[in-house]
């Protein structure tokens, strides 16, 4: 991770504590009136409970209402995501073939010899 020099008057972002229990450090910068960040923290908007208090914040200052609803878990949701995606797939893709032309075969079947990997299913050769 990099670390930020200062300018002027140091104000950190946030404070980090090191993970062996050496004194923490501050980290990133803001700006005087708060509006502008940077930070080398990598995802720090991936957390949904943190990004609905920074949006609600913004908010706050021009006058409008925090956002209703449930917070939910960006991984939760990226999980439901892509069981979606792998549901389709199973469902749309003829799997046979494409291990066919990938030159493998398909899990749970012995591997056989002497097989054109160029060659079409149910034709010679395959």
């Amino acid at each position: 991770m990099g670390r930020t020099s200062w300018c002027d008057e140091p104000r950190s972002l946030l404070w980090l504590e090191s993970a062996g229990g050496e004194a923490g450090y501050p980290e990133g910068a803001v700006s005087r009136d708060g509006k502008v960040w940077g930070t080398y923290v990598h995802g720090i908007f991936d957390s949904w409970a943190f990004r609905r208090r920074w949006l609600d914040g913004l908010r706050r200052e021009k006058g409008l209402p925090p956002l209703e609803g449930q917070v939910r878990d960006m991984y939760a949701v990226r999980e439901e995501a892509f069981d979606r995606l792998a549901a389709l797939l199973r469902q749309h893709v003829d799997w046979e073939r494409v291990y066919h032309f990938l030159a493998l075969e398909p899990p749970g079947v012995p591997r056989r010899r002497g097989r054109d990997p160029q060659a079409v299913p149910g034709e010679p050769g395959a």
